[in-house]
């Protein structure tokens, strides 16, 4: 993964017609459909101006002192980094961005109330101190709070089974979550008998 962006690395070329009145650049004019001529002046001008941010940060597997990993989905809260790494042995990974170092990860067969391993962890959000993570397999959303500093968990949400009693009613295979300051928000895909993803509100904020 990279963090890029644009900016950062120097000004245009001074030269060029879209620099030399910055308030009012020059038209592109569109290349034809079909056309092998390079690029206008003006294309290559603001081809030019797009940078790689100075502190772009690139991540791998062995930046957790893993041999292989495989990232699904991230998130950043109070400059610390949630990576949700759906391995063989599924964990929430995180870095501290500011003091760029490893902290220790988030394992749910470690975790009291929890303990057994995520199966195909999809999707990672955070809304007002709180980590939402969904698992597909595992067919439930857990949900830690972040407001003391190390993780702590509070909730499962979901029957935490393909055959759950409540099949109809709540979250079986989440794929993704959101929350806002009064309900988590799942896409879910509750029955071989429904096709595609549907949302599926899922429970109150407690």
């Amino acid at each position: 993964m990279a963090i890029t962006g644009c900016g950062g690395g120097g000004g245009s070329d001074s030269n060029t017609a879209a620099s030399s009145n910055p308030s009012a650049p020059a038209p592109v004019t569109p290349t034809p459909p079909g056309s092998t001529h390079d690029a206008t002046p003006v294309t290559a001008s603001l081809m030019n101006d797009i940078r790689f941010a100075d502190l772009a940060t690139e991540f791998s597997a062995q930046s957790f002192g893993l041999d292989s990993w495989n990232p699904k989905a991230m998130v950043i809260h109070q400059d610390i980094l949630y990576v949700a790494n759906d391995s063989a042995e599924a964990s929430i990974l995180r870095y501290d961005l500011k003091a760029k170092r490893v902290l220790s990860s988030i394992h749910a067969q470690n975790i009291s109330g929890i303990g057994r391993l995520w199966n195909r962890l999809f999707d990672l959000s955070v809304h007002n101190d709180r980590l939402y993570a969904a698992s597909y397999s595992s067919n439930r959303v857990d949900v830690f709070d972040l407001g003391s500093g190390e993780p702590q968990f509070l909730m499962s949400l979901g029957t935490g089974s393909w055959s759950g009693d409540q099949h109809n009613t709540v979250v079986v295979y989440p794929m993704s979550v959101a929350a806002n300051d009064q309900y988590v928000f799942a896409t879910d895909t509750p029955s071989r008998l429904m096709s595609g993803s549907k949302v599926r509100l899922v429970a109150p904020i407690i």
